[in-house]
């Protein structure tokens, strides 16, 4: 898979994902009855605990995700945007653990306060430590995701090299199988 399809791909899913965190207020807007909301709802439901006091609301409506996971969401989308805008050979390269840890340490040291004192931090603020932490993500992703292209791209080629393209070879069991 090219690195153009890879980047596109991508883009689609954060793309996806954020009009899943804002679909609910644009329902409201439009009169719906809700179920947007909660089919948002239930999808992140895995991933963030939806705590109403700690979600950002708009036009009345509360976020599916808190205010810090919004912040992730919305980072991660910009920092991808952002990252074709890096010079052709630095793209490849692999985030440094420095920055890596510096995108990271302000959301963590936010958590540990709020879970360990009585002290609260503002949404905004969680908003700012999920955005730096979404724009590192998106950074640290594009190598791992391109060396994971080229090794399924070589899986793929010796499996058809093989002879395993015809049909009958493709339903035999591996060499490595048990059966």
């Amino acid at each position: 898979m090219s690195p153009r399809r890879i980047y596109l791909l991508v883009l689609a899913g954060a793309a996806a994902a954020c009009a899943l965190v804002f679909a609910p207020v644009l329902e409201a807007g439009l009169g719906g009855s809700g179920a947007v909301n909660a089919v948002a709802r239930l999808a992140f439901s895995k991933v963030c605990h939806q705590m109403p006091e700690r979600s950002l609301w708009l036009s009345g409506v509360c976020l599916p995700v808190c205010a810090r996971c919004t912040g992730i969401y919305a980072g991660f989308m910009l920092g991808w945007l952002c990252w074709r805008m890096v010079p052709e050979p630095r793209r490849g390269r692999p985030i440094s653990t420095a920055l890596l840890l510096a995108g990271i340490a302000p959301l963590g040291v936010d958590g540990l306060i709020n879970t360990t004192t009585l002290i609260t931090s503002p949404a905004w603020f969680r908003v700012a430590t999920g955005l730096l932490v979404g724009a590192v993500a998106a950074r640290a992703l594009w190598p791992a995701l391109l060396e994971a292209a080229k090794i399924i791209q070589e899986a793929y080629r010796q499996y058809f090299r093989a002879g395993a393209g015809s049909h009958a070879a493709a339903i035999q069991p591996f060499k490595g199988d048990r059966t």
